[in-house]
């Protein structure tokens, strides 16, 4: 073995000084090595690419074509260069073995790997695009007309159209080929959440709710119909929150949660209710229901000025109330107008009436509602680093007994806003 070894090291030449290379992959079979360089740009667009450490080296498979990326790599390389000396026969058989002589020309430390996506390539014949161009190609006379068997009568030319659009992802996604596949088949997606702009139609009820559900899934369906009789808009953090205990113990019914909710309620994804979901059939635009600007979703965002304060990740998660004494742990808060449970933020929206109409930006309160909000906020936060708050009495009743005295100013809109 030692002498095999040895015998081996000898046919390897290192010339001095060892020269320093770039490996550049190319992901297919080498048919003209002239067209390969070019089809990296040239050694100008490797050499520029090389300069940046960041960049990424585009290959084109034909000159017109999206190009795949080759990512850069840190690596660890021989350079070897191989060279046929003669050829001598072995063996009775006349079989023919090259001698051969190897030489270590230099180390590369850098790789170019091309892991990604390419786009499908498909080359049709020039003879054959006039024909697939030509209204005549495609006649009765030719069995294109039976649309029992149009597939299998057609042409061979025909059925190599590529789609117009394959993918546009530069590197391969999971796809979970699995018994039980992340993708959800086409009559069970009809049950997902619908999701509307502020202008769509609201969707009507659901018959029969409970059809096809497990008891588990029943048990959180009842608890949603509960939260949504009480009130028709919430936003979903909230909800979470009061159905917490069903869904702790059980992460299969934590990712149907869309699904049952959706026998329920819609979402709005835009608009001033964005975000919220709201029951199927109620519609808050229109003029009967004036009174769900308390629903509206509020944009709360710290000046630029104002650092967050120093918290858990628990504590950045939106609350389902904003209690007074509430602190900022991050810098933007999405927060519907009733769940904002400070004396002067609810005396503000007692103050105003809605307009008669509604408008898509702003609901049915004035832009100049949502400044004085702001401006009562920020100076909430600013007011609770000098003065604690009180938590020697329920943070809600305290606020209802305060809110009772001013209660005959306001206008009354058929609704509280504490439900």
């Amino acid at each position: 073995m030692a002498q095999s070894n040895k015998a081996h090291r000898q046919l390897i030449e290192v010339s001095k000084p060892v020269s320093h290379f770039v490996h550049v992959e190319f992901p297919g079979t080498i048919k003209n090595k002239e067209k390969v360089l070019a089809a990296y740009g040239g050694e100008e667009e490797i050499s520029k690419v090389y300069q940046d450490e960041a960049a990424m080296l585009p290959l084109k498979f034909t000159p017109n074509g999206k190009p795949v990326w080759g990512e850069r790599k840190k690596c660890q390389k021989l350079v070897i260069k191989e060279t046929c000396t003669g050829k001598r026969k072995k063996g009775q058989n006349g079989a023919v073995q090259e001698i051969k002589k190897y030489e270590l020309v230099g180390l590369a430390e850098t790789s170019y790997i091309f892991n990604g996506m390419a786009d499908m390539h498909h080359v049709l014949k020039p003879e054959k695009v006039y024909d697939l161009l030509n209204p005549d190609f495609f006649c009765e006379e030719k069995g294109i007309g039976d649309e029992d068997d149009q597939v299998s009568n057609m042409p061979p030319e025909s059925l190599r159209l590529v789609p117009p659009f394959i993918a546009n992802e530069r590197h391969p996604l999971h796809y979970r080929f699995e018994n039980k596949p992340a993708a959800i088949p086409t009559k069970e997606r009809k049950e997902q959440l619908k999701y509307i702009s502020d202008k769509d139609e609201i969707p009507k009820a659901v018959e029969n709710p409970e059809d096809g559900l497990s008891e588990k899934e029943k048990l959180l369906l009842h608890q949603l119909q509960s939260l949504f009789s009480r009130r028709p808009m919430w936003q979903r953090h909230a909800i979470e929150k009061h159905v917490a205990d069903t869904l702790k113990d059980s992460p299969e019914l934590r990712s149907r949660f869309a699904s049952v909710a959706s026998r329920v309620a819609y979402r709005f994804s835009n608009g001033p209710f964005r975000s919220t979901f709201a029951a199927l059939g109620y519609n808050p635009r229109i003029p009967e229901n004036r009174g769900s600007f308390i629903y509206q979703v509020f944009d709360f965002r710290l000046r630029q000025s104002q650092q967050p304060t120093q918290g858990s990740a628990s504590n950045r998660e939106t609350p389902a109330v904003w209690n007074p004494g509430q602190r900022a742990f991050k810098k933007q808060y999405l927060l519907q107008l009733c769940d904002i449970h400070v004396l002067t933020i609810q005396q503000i929206l007692q103050r105003y009436t809605p307009r008669e109409e509604y408008h898509e930006h702003d609901g049915w309160l004035l832009p100049k509602v949502f400044k004085e909000i702001r401006k009562a906020m920020l100076e909430e936060l600013e007011k609770q680093e000098k003065e604690p708050v009180d938590d020697t009495e329920p943070t809600l009743q305290r606020l209802q007994d305060q809110l009772d005295d001013a209660q005959e100013e306001a206008p009354d809109w058929g609704m509280n806003i504490f439900e």
